[in-house]
């Protein structure tokens, strides 16, 4: 199977330099990075990944690649292609592993593992599915509804492990990008553990759920409900 970029048109990806730190393939055209996980056992909960430390300052600096997760089988033809963009990587979704024993080369030293179980359902997007490919069209829809997440800052992130919150991910899709505010709650978290906006929520409205996240709709989304609320009989008011 040949890889081709999920986040532009480009049907390549190029082998990255050698001994590249955590990157295996890149994008000529749109400079996007990925590193490929192979594995023949498929463990839908976690994979083992390098180590913890390095881990954990690659998503503090927001140098994280996108993770491409691929299953074969005993006769090395791929079974399942899992692509995992970079931006639902936070320090939440890694789990440290206990330091090597006094017989291994690396006395000390410690590794950490990848909770894929901790990752929405929309931070996994099948590129092949039970052998079979997926249309590149799908794959590249789903990557770009996403990747506007990349403009929240890397402490940020870990609300989306909520799982609360996670339907707010594929319901931001409606919204630009530049018009999410985080509130000043967050500002002066932990950036280990960022506070949950939405914990001891009730459950209420899409709307009430999403504001209650910090999102703001677009002036364009608001003139859109007005117009339908006015298309339907319904005379609009104005929002406080």
């Amino acid at each position: 199977m040949k890889l081709y970029c999920p986040a532009c048109d480009s049907d390549q990806l190029s082998q990255s330099k050698p001994n590249s730190q955590a990157v295996d393939f890149m994008c000529a055209k749109c400079e996007q990075l990925f590193q490929l996980k192979s594995l023949r056992s498929w463990n839908p909960r976690k994979i083992v990944d390098a180590g913890y430390e390095a881990m954990l300052r690659a998503i503090r600096a927001d140098r994280t690649p996108n993770l491409l997760v691929l299953q074969y089988s005993s006769t090395w033809l791929i079974q399942n292609l899992l692509l995992i963009p970079r931006v639902f990587f936070s320090e939440s979704v890694i789990e440290k592993r206990n330091p090597l024993s006094s017989q291994a080369r690396r006395v000390g030293w410690v590794g950490c593992n990848i909770l894929l179980s901790q990752i929405p359902d929309d931070g996994k997007i099948a590129v092949v599915s039970a052998g079979v490919p997926v249309l590149k069209r799908v794959v590249r829809e789903e990557f770009s509804r996403v990747k506007r997440l990349a403009e929240i800052p890397p402490s940020l992130r870990g609300w989306s492990r909520c799982p609360q919150c996670r339907p707010a991910v594929r319901e931001i899709s409606i919204f630009s990008a530049r018009t999410l505010r985080i509130r000043g709650r967050l500002e002066g978290a932990s950036s280990t553990e960022p506070k949950c906006p939405r914990k001891d929520t009730p459950a209420t409205s899409d709307s009430s759920r999403l504001r209650s996240a910090g999102f703001h709709q677009s002036r364009r989304v608001q003139r859109t409900k007005l117009r339908s609320r006015a298309d339907e009989g319904v005379r609009p008011t104005r929002s406080t």
